[in-house]
């Protein structure tokens, strides 16, 4: 990929994101350290940093600042180079720093400077070469301390030519989540991805460039990689979701058409007259809301959230429906909408965790095993992949007696472990109260007012019947219509 002239420095740093961004994909540690747990999880270019090229965000939250330089050689940007590693490295104890040299390099650089650092790093000042002596007379000049500066500094040495032993060793690793035929052109898209992102001075999480794979040319089934656990873990969430099943009509309808409204429950809309804390009215109300036909009373709420809405604003919610109020159905399109946002969303049945907890397992094994069911996902990557949660659909509380306090318990340690993570827990009235899940925002979940209802008719009846006029006709026979279709969207 690389080009010539001018332009050569910037093919180099665009290499140099792909050459990053492959072992990430693969799941690699670069191994420029001694701890062997820097593995790329978010990429940045041209952030003015200590490296200003390239900062690469690990698995374990460090941060790498990458200066790439291409044919190297002993100057005043060589100096200036070292100058803004060591100042940042000071700045922040954390960080580490690399100085990405091609073999075009010179050798006092690519050499006897990388072994030097090395040897610095361990407190090492004595019978260095020239170059080292140099740097540290220069920092020395400036005003600038080493302190531990070295311990985290290093040189390293990938030639990214194409058929050049950098670009080969991406390749390889490439190999592991895309066919063998497609690896060339992988490591193409990655080539042109970099010179996107150093254009537009880019944030690049590997999970969009893994999602970004597998639209172009599919990543392998058979990919051992977590990044591409997480992509077909999300795809396969999308599309087991994509659809409810109505029995009445013995037919599949898109998600899209299920409840999706939801009241707050909270101090501020508490029945008239109610007395006493926030916490013993939310009560109150949970306790009257135990029949369905009370809310399908109603023909419009001025109250009513878009359920989805709800959950991604508060985090963390317990939305509550009575017996056939379409809970289950809700989930799914929650599930739906936050995996075709991009999210990494689990959807579990409580009650099976409930089940393995009562045999013996742990919440946190329980809740694994349920949240990857059936998606093919080994059983021994799950605790990987529910690393990158993003969100948390909880279905069937009430579903957990007589152990429905300890299966909340251990849902709320799993969600103040996680402050990031979305969390929404769906329930029946009866039996829960408000204790159960501290913090967590509560709503009841309500039926579609008259509008809402006659628009489904019309849809479900023209999904139906396929000329169009006896469509029209069914949709207006009688309220009967109307009822019905309230218990075929649950």
């Amino acid at each position: 990929m690389s080009g010539s002239g001018g332009d050569r420095g910037y093919d180099y740093q665009a290499d140099g994101y792909a050459y990053v961004a492959a072992h990430g994909l693969a799941g690699h540690p670069l191994s420029w350290f001694d701890d062997k747990t820097d593995v790329p999880v978010t990429l940045l270019m041209e952030t003015g940093g200590a490296g200003d090229d390239l900062q690469i965000v690990t698995t374990s939250g460090r941060q790498i600042e990458l200066q790439s330089k291409h044919a190297f050689k002993r100057g005043e940007d060589f100096f200036e180079t070292m100058r803004k590693l060591v100042r940042g490295l000071n700045a922040n104890s954390g960080l580490r720093g690399v100085v990405m040299v091609d073999r075009h390099a010179s050798e006092t650089i690519s050499e006897e400077l990388r072994q030097d650092l090395i040897r610095l790093g361990q407190g090492r000042f004595d019978e260095l070469k020239p170059i080292a002596e140099s740097m540290l007379e220069d920092l020395h000049k400036q005003g600038i301390a080493t302190g531990t500066a070295f311990e985290r500094l290093r040189i390293v040495v990938v030639d990214l030519d194409e058929g050049c032993d950098g670009a080969t060793a991406a390749c390889a690793m490439l190999g592991k989540i895309v066919a063998p035929s497609n690896v060339l052109t992988a490591y193409k898209i990655l080539g042109k991805r970099g010179h996107w992102l150093i254009k537009n001075r880019g944030r690049d999480p590997l999970l969009t460039v893994a999602a970004q794979l597998e639209n172009e040319i599919g990543l392998r089934k058979d990919a051992k990689s977590p990044i591409a656990d997480v992509v077909h873990f999300r795809k396969w969430i999308e599309t087991t979701t994509k659809e409810f099943y109505s029995p009445a009509l013995g037919k599949h309808f898109p998600i899209h058409q299920a409840w999706n409204s939801v009241r707050a429950l909270n101090a501020n809309n508490q029945p008239e007259g109610a007395q006493g804390s926030t916490q013993e009215a939310l009560s109150k109300e949970i306790l009257r809301y135990q029949e369905w036909h009370r809310l399908a009373e109603r023909s419009f709420d001025i109250n009513a959230l878009d359920a989805g809405g709800f959950i991604r604003f508060q985090k963390r919610t317990v939305l509550i429906g009575g017996p056939g109020s379409g809970k289950s159905t809700l989930a799914r399109r929650l599930a739906n909408e936050l995996a075709a946002m991009g999210k990494l969303v689990f959807r579990v049945r409580l009650k099976s965790v409930a089940t393995m907890i009562s045999r013996g397992q742990s919440f946190d094994e329980a809740l694994q095993i349920a949240a990857i069911d059936k998606s093919g996902v080994p059983p021994e990557n799950a605790a990987t992949l529910m690393a990158h949660a993003d969100a948390l659909i909880a279905d069937g509380l009430d579903e957990c007696d007589p152990i429905r306090a300890d299966v909340a318990n251990g849902l709320k340690a799993w969600a103040d472990g996680r402050p990031s993570t979305l969390i929404c827990t769906l329930t029946r009235p009866v039996g829960h109260v408000p204790d159960l899940l501290p913090g967590f925002v509560h709503a009841e979940l309500l039926p579609f007012d008259r509008e809402a209802l006659k628009s489904r008719v019309d849809w479900f009846t023209s999904a139906l019947i396929a000329n169009p006029n006896n469509a029209n006709a069914t949709a207006a026979i009688d309220s009967r219509t109307v009822k019905a279709v309230s218990m075929k969207c649950r």
